[in-house]
């Protein structure tokens, strides 16, 4: 549905891939198809590269102002550089973290897209930003740990890849801090995209409130804290500590 405000799309399937070639540029050729994710690509005389690249229609009525569009990939190793529509939206390096590329500014609604994904492993200049490592002993350090070394030195997509969408003004993270001592509740809240939004939060068990706490006026992207004397909240523990209670 183009109305809903949050949306995810998951573009798991079959992907073109060319194998140990050159980043920078998408190729023109060399491409064969490949499950995407898949187990990584691993040997005792290794794959250093792999491109992906893959089609998809964007419905044009997806496409609205105020929307903003992310890939997000749930496991790549060692290095990603992301590529929509040929223009590279986002890089990131770790295969322990997933990351997400915006690539709101190169979407286009009402075509076929194509997204192109650079995975390289842990060696030379995509082990970390700025640094041209060589020593395959230092880069080691960057891998998964394994008493097998070719196990080591993987490469590929091998988590999820998905689409979202979601408002371009909107709350990026919530982070809650109870203090049973001080019997009160602490929330830190993370927005991005916009300024002077109304920050509201509660307490639910189930459907009803049980705490409400004070509302905050966000007046730049940023974070914004909040917090309330909770003096019975009903704590998680074996008896007679508490019970398996859980609010929202």
């Amino acid at each position: 549905d183009a109305d809903l405000p949050r949306v995810e799309i998951c573009l798991n399937g079959t992907w073109d891939t060319a194998i140990d070639v050159e980043g920078g540029g998408i190729p023109a050729v060399g491409w064969t198809p490949r499950r995407a994710p898949a187990l990584p690509l691993a040997g005792q005389t290794p794959v250093t590269s792999i491109w992906y690249r893959h089609r998809h229609r964007i419905p044009r009525e997806w496409v609205r102002p105020g929307r903003q569009f992310l890939l997000r990939v749930e496991k790549a190793g060692h290095y990603a550089a992301v590529y929509w529509n040929g223009r590279i939206t986002g890089e990131h390096y770790g295969q322990f973290t997933p990351f997400e590329s915006d690539v709101t500014g190169a979407i286009r609604g009402g075509e076929t897209n194509e997204i192109a994904i650079y995975v390289h492993n842990a060696s030379d200049k995509y082990v970390r930003p700025g640094a041209v490592i060589t020593d395959p002993v230092v880069a080691n350090a960057y891998r998964a740990a394994t008493d097998i070394p070719y196990e080591r030195n993987w490469t590929g997509l091998a988590g999820d890849i998905t689409l979202h969408w979601r408002p371009a003004a909107h709350i990026a993270d919530v982070f809650v801090i109870p203090s049973v001592r001080n019997k009160k509740l602490e929330v830190r809240v993370e927005t991005a995209g916009a300024s002077g939004l109304t920050i509201r939060s509660a307490v639910l068990d189930r459907d009803k409130a049980v705490l409400r706490l004070p509302g905050i006026a966000a007046e730049t992207a940023g974070v914004s804290t909040v917090q309330a004397g909770w003096s019975n909240p009903v704590l998680w523990g074996p008896e007679p500590y508490g019970e398996p209670k859980l609010y929202v």
